[in-house]
């Protein structure tokens, strides 16, 4: 069982299915194919986008492999995140910290992943740096990476997705 914090569920409150069913509503009646909600508190954005071909659904994400330069593994509270099913159906890998990130673990160095790769449960992803520390984020799934959605020395936020993975292919 996932125990929710105050600001997860600030954010449940202040966002409530209402909400995102008026939404839905408003796009349907409308020529919108496309449609972006985002809020930030206490530093977390939350985002939602809709889509005539997106389901909804909430889902609670929790452990993204993560392992620090100190070969410690990092501790964080499971983050709540409202998203939408794409028929794709692609595993979003998230940032499990703020920090910047880097496709590569020298500069200058081919990047650890590209849009086509094959990527196995462990291998690494990227790194998001935090504090001078340097955090290699490796894959929690298996699948082929269909997207990429940061850039190389780019600031990061907690729960911003990176990488979309299909682990249907």
């Amino acid at each position: 069982m996932t125990v929710l914090s105050n600001q997860e569920m600030r954010f449940l409150d202040e966002v409530t299915l209402n909400t995102l069913k008026n939404l839905i509503e408003l796009m349907e009646k409308s020529s919108l194919s496309s449609m972006r909600f985002e809020q930030e508190f206490s530093g977390v954005r939350h985002f939602v986008e809709l889509s005539k071909e997106f389901k909804l659904h909430t889902s609670v994400q929790s452990d993204p492999c993560v392992e620090n330069s100190n070969s410690e593994s990092l501790k964080h509270p499971a983050s709540v995140s409202l998203d939408l099913e794409k028929k794709e159906d692609l595993h979003w890998v998230t940032s499990p910290l703020v920090g910047t990130t880097y496709v590569a673990l020298k500069p200058g160095s081919e990047p650890l992943v590209k849009i086509g790769d094959h990527v196995v449960i462990g291998a690494p992803l990227l790194i998001v740096e935090a504090m001078k520390v340097m955090n290699l984020i490796k894959s929690p799934v298996s699948g082929y990476v269909r997207e990429i959605r940061f850039s190389d020395g780019n600031p990061v936020e907690y729960g911003e997705e990176l990488l979309g993975i299909d682990t249907k292919s």
